[in-house]
């Protein structure tokens, strides 16, 4: 759950030390609650599994840092868990997982937050996690390096964890770890980015089986519902900020939670009233806000729930009683807000963040209290405070995700061709050895056989002499390949001329009755001739895949999301319109003749324009379509489009280069899972590319 900005810095009537940050425990208590709940799900029924009440003291820990009782909390740490010694190895990996979030999110402890995360790995050294524990690990390396401002390092880690989750997750457990990485979008500010991967995530949430509690499902549904408000919030949609926020209300409202859960419920209930009325602030109904806003401070503002959240939605009201003229009533929630935000701990962002925003409410309540002076210092250090802000995230916010995640996999490409480049050197040297160990051989046996040294020269002239003419030979044999390919291209069109006018006399009745005979001869002949001309230029009919089984609507998604940037700068639309289907295919080369498919259709796509990609079932077996709106493919160049040596092709909408290849490579790799790919003209114009592979007994 992405929660908005609240901050401080005047207080209490006077001049105070500013300190502040940004309030983002709704995420953590949403994504914390998943954390928990999916390993309970993961580990329940394996041998060694936690013991349900080890459990209940991990869910304490979770409510106690949800509700900002810290105190408790690190009491709890040390104690909480004494009563169920000695601890299995997964239990003591719960605690420690508890302790490591706990240090490093909400008391900002980095030595504690280490010493938390070394006991994790040698723990893990010696036992055999669950995957799902094994994806948090990864993640949290990626959240402290994150915490840490090492951000190059975290997107390291998150793309590890990112294809680990992809290879060994179901998409129910999937669906966390998408929300986490939207939250990173939402940090950078790419909001229309953060807004795909919780859409996806909420997907991914609906493929979940429910629980007996329910509360897996319940976190993360509408943690997203709630972050798809606020992203909308910053987008500056706000009919749709509000629509997923009573959204929200609705499914926490009907949501099936075991009694013992309340406190979850009524938790998250203030968090998005809160955020809902900041909604309802920016679009100007402030009789709405104002009802909104209370009904979350009543919720949240006491021992137990969410402390600063309510401080958040306090910091709105203050807004609020501005825009109303109302500077004394500003004040006066501003300083209560103040209050309880003195006794929480906060890191060191959070604490200015909190103080830019807090400086600009004092600024606005001193300025219309007609105290000028202090109006004008408050600014003055406003402005301040915004500047450094603004450069401590000029790192952050000039590193693109998924740009980060492309130049990491090429870097692995890389790697992995320099290893290859060594394996050849290597086999280079062996054969090098080999060549030299037989040269040597054979000066041994001439220096022998003194008799045979003529003729041994004369062997080595021969040799030499057979070495230029079967150079020769190889470049006359590529010359006629060359040669047979333009001769069977030339042939192509004139026998299948011939193969359709004799086809089209075969179907007349009249004067050649006496000729058909010989007709069908020629037809026969010339389509013989037709078929082996098609197989004389095919490049290489034959492509042997190794498969594994995948969710294929979900891999369209993972491969469409590569491309939102790219379509986001054309200003394009992708839209996804996909069904349920697991097929058994090669992932990478699959990915290959998608991202070919896509890159086209951003390529070649106006500005401006939508890209559509559907996935229908046609006669037992699946069709995947990529529709543009362009220009299309002008007629002279259909019979090119899948010719391997057709040259470069048309550059597109935006000047990109094309090279030709990728609908040649795409068609062997189709062909190779036994499917077909094609093209057609779009409805309303533009190029549908599609192509169709068999479903097998896997639908």
């Amino acid at each position: 759950m992405i929660r908005s900005r609240t901050f401080r810095g005047f207080g209490n009537g006077g001049r105070k030390a500013f300190s502040g940050g940004r309030l983002f425990i709704p995420a953590a208590l949403a994504l914390g609650l998943f954390f928990l709940f999916s390993c309970k799900g993961e580990m329940r029924g394996a041998e060694g599994s936690p013991r349900a009440e080890v459990m209940q003291a991990v869910v304490k820990g979770e409510a106690l840092m949800n509700a900002g009782n810290w105190g408790a909390m690190a009491r709890h740490l040390q104690v909480g868990f004494d009563r169920y010694a000695p601890l299995g190895d997964l239990e003591k990996w719960e605690k420690y997982h508890l302790g490591f979030r706990y240090y490093l999110n909400y008391q900002y402890d980095s030595v504690r937050a280490v010493a938390y995360a070394d006991s994790l790995k040698l723990l893990s050294a010696g036992v055999k996690l669950p995957a799902l524990n094994t994806a948090k690990m990864m993640f949290n390396e990626g959240d402290f390096l994150f915490n840490r401002k090492k951000y190059a390092a975290a997107f390291r880690a998150y793309h590890k964890g990112h294809n680990y989750v992809l290879a060994k997750l179901s998409p129910c457990q999937q669906s966390y770890f998408v929300h986490h990485l939207s939250l990173i979008r939402y940090r950078q500010r790419d909001y229309q980015g953060a807004a795909v991967l919780i859409r996806q995530a909420l997907d991914y949430n609906n493929r979940c089986a429910p629980g007996k509690d329910g509360l897996e499902k319940f976190s993360v549904e509408q943690g997203a519902l709630n972050s798809l408000m606020l992203t909308y919030h910053k987008l500056g949609k706000l009919d749709s900020a509000s629509s997923y926020g009573f959204r929200a209300l609705e499914y926490i409202k009907d949501a099936q939670l075991a009694p013992g859960d309340s406190v979850y419920r009524t938790t998250a209930m203030g968090v998005v009233l809160g955020n809902l009325g900041g909604v309802k602030l920016s679009q100007g109904e402030l009789q709405k806000a104002e009802v909104f806003l209370k009904r979350s401070i009543a919720l949240n503002d006491r021992a137990g729930y969410a402390v600063e959240d309510a401080q958040s939605a306090k910091f709105k009201m203050a807004d609020l009683y501005l825009k109303r003229g109302e500077a004394e009533k500003a004040a006066l929630v501003l300083r209560g807000a103040l209050a309880k935000i003195d006794s929480l701990s906060l890191s060191p962002d959070r604490d200015a963040r909190i103080a830019m925003l807090s400086l600009g409410l004092w600024s606005r309540i001193f300025s219309m209290q007609n105290n000028m002076a202090a109006a004008y210092r408050a600014s003055e250090k406003y402005h301040r405070a915004k500047d450094s802000l603004e450069r401590t995230d000029v790192q952050l916010l000039g590193t693109d995700l998924s740009a980060e995640f492309d130049s990491i996999d090429r870097e692995n490409q890389i790697r992995v061709l320099n290893e290859d480049s060594r394996m050849k050197t290597f086999y280079l040297v062996c054969s090098g050895i080999i060549v030299l160990m037989g040269a040597f051989v054979w000066i041994y046996t001439v220096g022998v056989l003194r008799r045979s040294r003529s003729k041994g020269l004369k062997l080595i002239t021969l040799n030499r002499q057979l070495s230029s003419t079967v150079g020769q030979l190889e470049e006359a044999q590529h010359a006629n390949q060359l040669l047979l390919k333009v001769v069977s291209h030339d042939l192509r069109n004139p026998i299948g001329g011939i193969r359709t006018i004799t086809g089209m006399m075969l179907e007349e009745e009249g004067d050649l009755k006496e000729h058909r005979d010989t007709i069908r001869v020629i037809n026969s002949s010339s389509e013989a001739a037709f078929s082996l001309i098609e197989r004389l230029l095919e490049a290489n009919p034959e492509v042997v895949l190794n498969r594994e089984q995948i969710r294929l609507d979900a891999f369209i998604l993972e491969v469409l999301a590569l491309f939102e940037f790219s379509a986001k700068q054309k200003g394009q639309v992708l839209v996804a319109r996909l069904l349920d289907v697991s097929l058994a295919v090669n992932r990478n080369e699959i990915h290959r003749v998608l991202s070919n498919l896509f890159s086209n259709a951003v390529k070649f796509g106006p500005l401006g324009s939508t890209i559509t990609v559907r996935m229908v079932i046609l006669a037992g077996k699946l069709e995947v379509s990529v529709a543009d709106q362009g220009a299309g493919i002008p007629k002279d160049k259909h019979a090119s489009v899948f010719d391997m040596y057709s040259g470069p092709g048309e550059p597109g909408t935006g000047g990109e280069k094309s090279f030709g290849m990728g609908l040649a490579i795409s068609r062997r790799i189709i062909r190779g899972h036994d499917g077909m790919i094609g093209f057609r003209d779009a409805d309303g114009g533009g190029t549908e590319f599609y192509f169709t592979l068999p479903l097998g007994q896997q639908y």
